[in-house]
């Protein structure tokens, strides 16, 4: 008899145990979708790049860089390494130089994928944009964006490597002037620089 009423009384457990999951399931309904941080993201940085690249056209580096999704940049090595160095634990490109070319891909929705090249290299034909140290480096005048003064060093350049026409150097140029009105570049050199 208790073996009897043991197992009626197991029975209607796992009755009342499935019954409740079944009901669980119900009432929670379908996965709630993930975090709308990351699309909310998205979307404003997809509003600022529209912003900032309004009326450029869609043609050269620009569009090269759009359509494979990686904006290409060097470094030229220079006497002031507080500007980048390389992380020793996965041998990549860090500190000021390199995030300020991640947020410019960024502004163009777009990865950096970034180099340092070595001491008397130029950079070559797949190359985006470079950063230079003092001086132009070789870069034709009406490619040059000044970036970053120190009176130890004088101007600092970036040189867009353009095939035809000026649309990417146009949206560089924007996307450092929205960078400094915004102060994401102060961020990244107090973040980056030392003092």
């Amino acid at each position: 008899m208790r073996r009897g009423i043991r197992a009626i009384a197991a029975i209607a457990a796992a009755a009342l145990i499935t019954a409740g999951c079944a009901g669980n399931r119900r009432v929670a309904g379908p996965a709630s979708p993930p975090s709308s941080a990351d699309s909310i993201q998205s979307e404003i940085i997809h509003t600022i790049s529209k912003r900032l690249t309004a009326g450029l056209p869609n043609s050269g580096r620009l569009k090269a860089a759009r359509e494979k999704g990686i904006l290409r940049v060097a470094i030229v090595p220079s006497s002031d390494r507080e500007l980048y160095h390389i992380d020793s634990e996965i041998g990549a490109p860090r500190g000021f130089i390199p995030e300020l070319a991640a947020e410019i891909a960024l502004m163009l929705e777009i990865k950096s994928n970034v180099e340092i090249l070595k001491q008397g290299e130029r950079a070559g034909p797949e190359i985006d944009i470079v950063f230079l140290p003092e001086g132009d480096g070789g870069c034709e005048p009406l490619n040059l964006i000044p970036y970053y003064y120190t009176p130890e060093f004088g101007w600092k350049h970036i040189c867009v490597m353009e095939d035809d026409g000026s649309s990417l150097k146009e949206a560089v140029a924007r996307i450092l002037s929205h960078m400094n009105s915004t102060g994401i570049f102060a961020q990244l050199h107090m973040a980056h620089v030392k003092k």
